[in-house]
């Protein structure tokens, strides 16, 4: 998927000035990457990755406003022309859509949240039960990110969850 944003980032840029991008660093929460100072301006690409109806995603492309600064002229110079530019966008999406449907995802099903103290967990040894009453229905979650409810039974001798209802969230549709 990064080849793909640097390939889209490469060609975007390639009419101003030629540059090549590499992954330097790589944060999942937005709070923790430390782009520019607090106080310096940016410029944000945010764009909408929609693989269905029901799986959408956002990456956002945060340039320092300083960084600009040595091309300005050159910018101000360019004119926006629209040829060309639907196909190329479709041609990203697809690219796009090929590139998130073979990421590796790891879901983790959450059966109950126990609480309990630091003393109860210190005296813990192995062997010890944690007792808990079976939910109506467990919550799938991708990083953090409830996705779905689901109902947990069995198949033989596996353990199996069967999904009941996608968990709508800021972007993306609900389908029950």
């Amino acid at each position: 998927m990064l080849n793909i944003i640097f390939g889209s980032l490469k060609e975007a840029w390639s009419p101003i000035i030629s540059l090549d991008f590499i992954e330097t660093a790589s944060e999942i929460n937005p709070q923790f990457a430390q782009i520019a100072d607090d106080n310096d301006p940016v410029v944000i690409s945010r764009f909408v990755l929609a693989l269905d109806a029901n799986t959408e995603g956002t990456i956002s492309i945060v340039t320092p406003f300083i960084s600009l600064k040595p091309i300005r002229d050159l910018l101000r110079s360019r004119i926006q022309t629209s040829e060309d530019n639907d196909e190329k966008a479709n041609q990203w999406r697809d690219e796009m859509r090929d590139a998130c449907g073979h990421s590796k995802l790891d879901l983790v099903v959450n059966l109950a949240k126990i609480s309990s103290t630091l003393k109860e967990l210190q005296r813990m040894n192995v062997g010890d039960i944690l007792y808990f009453s079976k939910p109506e229905y467990a919550s799938v979650e991708i990083s953090n990110t409830k996705v779905f409810t689901a109902e947990v039974g069995s198949i033989g001798n596996n353990v199996a969850v069967q999904i009941k209802k996608f968990v709508r969230t800021p972007t993306s549709n609900q389908r029950d």
